[in-house]
């Protein structure tokens, strides 16, 4: 399962095996989805998640949020335009491909900054609040 988020990049999942449950949200709703600052490479992370037994409770706003629910099945594709939010899990053993992609200025844009950024986590200057590491302790952990 990945947890709702964007990414700077179009993108086309395709589901080879298995199904998957895609929930999709646009771009303008970022704020009723409860943005984070944890850090994965080139997506914006959210902490809510819409499917959790209490989420209206938890997060109140996502009954304001526009929302689209697909289940993908062998052979179909879906396209997630760049920035569009999504949350995507299993439904059953699953095999699946994502292709992104961005154009060239999108690239020198996003690229460049996602690329240092990048770096910097990879060297260790800035560990703590990122998607693979254990809370804020800064300890990488395998993340399933």
């Amino acid at each position: 399962m990945t947890g709702l988020h964007n990414d700077d990049e179009q993108n086309v999942l395709m589901q080879l095996a298995g199904s998957k449950h895609v929930l999709l949200y646009p771009p303008r709703d970022g704020p009723l989805l409860y943005m984070n600052d944890r850090y994965d490479k080139g997506t914006v992370c959210c902490s809510a998640d819409p499917l959790a037994p209490d989420a209206m409770q938890r997060w109140p706003l996502l009954r304001q949020a526009t929302r689209w629910e697909v289940t993908l099945q062998p052979g179909e594709q879906l396209f997630i335009p760049r920035y569009w939010w999504h949350r995507v899990a299993c439904v059953s053993e699953s095999v699946s491909v994502n292709a992104f992609g961005s154009t060239a200025l999108e690239l020198v844009r996003e690229g460049a900054v996602r690329s240092v950024m990048d770096l910097a986590h990879q060297l260790g200057w800035w560990r703590g609040n990122c998607v693979c590491c254990d809370d804020e302790s800064g300890v990488a952990t395998l993340k399933r």
